[in-house]
């Protein structure tokens, strides 16, 4: 018996962001209504702030078409379906910007109301990353720079972007892992 049969629609707000991924993968509406209602918000924000300001409702629509397609190729022991979603969206956005885009830093940085659901560890945690770290994280994340650009905007050797990077992620990873304990 698939996860569609096994999950009544009226359930399905209360469902996991995996179960629900495997549940579009099985053609279930319902859970891509929900899931679009979970991180269409954090979609288009995170697209306004890469500079897709005037198509970033459009983007949001291209983005939940390309997960509702691949759905299939989710692995829940690879990666959680917040990281497979928000990866997908941050990846087209980059292409769709030619590789890179503008950082939009008259709104500072993002908070807890922009991430439309993330889990309040997450700015706690970008709050106690040492600022370079912080600054190099949003702009290629928010910003969508290579390595390259984060080495030019700041003026630092290529190794102190990648270990500043690596230290940002290990760090936001050990407040991840922290939260689910």
């Amino acid at each position: 018996m698939g996860r569609a049969e096994q999950q009544p629609a009226s359930d399905i707000r209360i469902s996991s962001d995996e179960d629900l991924v495997e549940l579009m993968a099985e053609r279930d509406e319902a859970a891509l209504r929900e899931t679009f209602r979970r991180y269409a918000p954090f979609i288009v924000s995170m697209a306004e702030r890469m500079g897709l300001d005037g198509e970033a409702q459009e983007f949001t629509q291209e983005v939940f078409i390309r997960l509702w397609e691949g759905a299939r190729r989710f692995d829940r022991m690879k990666a959680g379906a917040r990281t497979w979603i928000v990866t997908t969206a941050h990846r087209m956005a980059i292409r769709r910007l030619g590789g890179y885009g503008p950082l939009d830093l008259r709104g500072g940085s993002p908070q807890p109301d922009d991430l439309a659901g993330e889990p309040l560890y997450l700015s706690d945690a970008l709050d106690r990353l040492d600022p370079l770290a912080r600054q190099l994280l949003e702009l290629a994340f928010f910003g969508g720079h290579d390595h390259r650009q984060l080495v030019e905007r700041s003026g630092r050797s290529p190794a102190t972007v990648h270990t500043a990077l690596k230290r940002a992620l290990a760090s936001l990873h050990d407040a991840a892992v922290e939260v689910r304990r």
